[in-house]
């Protein structure tokens, strides 16, 4: 009986355990995949992991910062052209 029951039940646990994993994992790809578009000069897209994903503060984190230095190198570029306009 013992053996039975451990042949139907691998199968679940197999599974549950591959849906364990890709909501740890998954949300580490994307963010990587994000971070090496930005490095290479695409336009940003905010992150968002699904709603069964970990890391969600990881995610907003991440766009807090984003923002922020967008924000800077565009009050940088702002200052610079006044600068200019004003010389």
């Amino acid at each position: 009986p013992f053996l039975l029951m451990l042949f139907f039940l691998l199968p679940v646990f197999i599974v549950d355990t591959i849906k364990l994993s890709h909501r740890f994992a998954g949300p580490i790809y994307r963010l990587r995949n994000t971070i090496r578009k930005m490095a290479q000069g695409e336009p940003y897209q905010p992150v968002k992991f699904r709603e069964v994903d970990f890391w969600h503060g990881l995610a907003e984190d991440f766009n807090q910062m984003v923002e922020r230095i967008s924000a800077k190198e565009t009050d940088a570029v702002l200052k610079g052209i006044l600068a200019k306009l004003t010389a």
